[in-house]
């Protein structure tokens, strides 16, 4: 199937038009598959007459590529944002449409004149951008864009238990159901999937592609983050862990990484949440040059307020964090309408299930207590683009399985009550039926 222009915007600051020299070489080597911008945090001027001369004789072409402030494109939608320097990096607030954000930290340190070995210099730089954008065209033409996938059905594939996920028997399942994406969900470890073996993921993936129905999400172990407590070396194998779901996201072609944390704001945890903030600056710095995102969710009784949790979200890079709005819990909690009405431009990612307001049902929309009304309109004001996942599954108070957590103490087991009161394809199908629902109403 065809695919629309992947609209691109390149970021740079002044010094170098780096961002015009990007911007003219994904023009060359991507064509009609890509809409390319250029902008420039800061004023603009003429571009370095090294770079230039090194354009002309490359072949790069500047045709209209004219440069623009960067406020100047703030109200447009893009599928992909490129920064370029550190100054692109750290002053390039949200854009629409949900893109993917991506740091190039290209090595030119030249600024103005003509001192002794800058021609050298940009010569290497233009070299690596035409290397990146070798790849960058690879992730255009392969990887799913968030205006693409917007309303489309999706879900968490939790709704597999009390079996692991199984892509030759699940996908399948999904596609005749009429889902579009699903989130691997890795909430328990290698029991939700098996994630840690291979030929697994390269089964994920290469029926993904049989199907059409896309890897859009991960969700990473739920104790990757635990309460405070817990000793350097602990926190030392929790980022590690989260650097593999990275990683995993990203050889998985999906757009973001869900995760929890511990509550961020009891004075009595000081010492545990600045070491809560040095792990998420770690990771933010992992993050900023990969083609997806952290997607912090809003937690279950966690004791911190809904502007405390925003707050946290918007003093990290938004080309490493935005928000994973999780009604169900704000349901629990009491701040569903907080959340939507302040978290403008932040919010990237769904996990959309019912419940009474007693516990965590993760019953499907329509069938408990969460007020649908207005639904889309809410989440599409706060400026979210992307698909409806669902997070739903199967509780009935009988015990049918034990889980125990990964990397946990022997004796330290969760035990969940999952129990399916009808067959997988009719689950499916009210699934679609409640996102449908949803929409009619929202």
């Amino acid at each position: 199937m065809s695919r629309e222009p992947a609209d691109v915007l390149f970021v740079s600051s002044s010094y170098t038009s780096l961002n015009h020299v990007a911007a003219a070489a994904l023009n060359k080597a991507a064509g009609a598959k890509a809409n390319v911008s250029a902008a420039t945090v800061g004023e603009c001027f003429d571009m370095h007459p090294a770079i230039a001369t090194l354009m002309s004789e490359s072949g790069l072409k500047l045709d209209d590529m004219q440069p623009v402030p960067l406020k100047s494109v703030l109200d447009k939608p893009f599928d992909y944002v490129i920064t370029l320097d550190d100054k692109a990096l750290h002053n390039t607030p949200e854009i629409h449409g949900n893109p993917r954000r991506i740091h190039w930290p290209l090595s030119t340190r030249a600024k103005t004149g003509m001192a002794p070995g800058v021609e050298a210099v940009f010569t290497r730089t233009l070299d690596e951008i035409e290397e990146r954008v070798t790849e960058l065209c690879r992730q255009i033409d392969e990887l799913p864009r968030a205006r693409e996938l917007h309303l489309a059905p999706g879900t968490s594939t939790c709704f597999a238990r009390p079996d692991s996920f199984d892509p030759a028997k699940h996908f399948p399942m999904l596609a005749e159901a009429g889902f579009k994406c699903i989130e691997l969900n890795c909430c328990l470890g290698s029991w939700d999937f098996m994630h840690d073996v291979y030929r697994h993921t390269e089964e994920l993936i290469r029926v993904s592609k049989e199907t059409g129905v896309i890897i859009w999400s991960v969700h990473a172990p739920s104790h990757v983050f635990e309460p405070p407590g817990r000793d350097a070396g602990q926190y030392r194998t929790h980022i590690d862990l989260m650097k593999y779901f990275a990683d995993l996201t990203v050889a998985l072609g999906a757009h973001s990484l869900v995760f929890h944390t511990y509550p961020i704001c009891r004075p009595e945890n000081v010492e545990s949440v600045a070491q809560l903030q040095n792990s998420l600056l770690e990771l933010e710095e992992y993050m900023i040059t990969l083609p997806c995102i952290l997607a912090w969710e809003n937690g279950l009784g966690y004791k911190h307020t809904t502007k405390q949790h925003l707050e946290w979200i918007r003093t990290l890079n938004p080309s490493a964090y935005g928000l994973c709005f999780d009604n169900g819990h704000a349901n629990l909690d009491g701040n569903a309408e907080e959340y939507l009405s302040l978290c403008s431009m932040r919010l990237i990612s769904l996990h959309m299930a019912d419940n009474h307001g007693e516990y965590d049902e993760h019953a499907r929309p329509g069938e408990a207590g969460y007020d649908w009304k207005g639904y889309v309109s809410k989440i599409e004001a706060a400026g979210y683009v992307g698909p409806l996942m669902l997070e739903c599954s199967h509780w009935d108070g009988e015990m049918t399985r034990l889980v125990v957590i990964e990397g946990e103490d022997p004796g330290n087991t969760l035990t969940y009550p999952y129990k399916r009161p009808i067959e997988l394809p009719e689950i499916l199908e009210k699934s679609i039926a409640g996102i449908e629902y949803v929409k009619k109403v929202g």
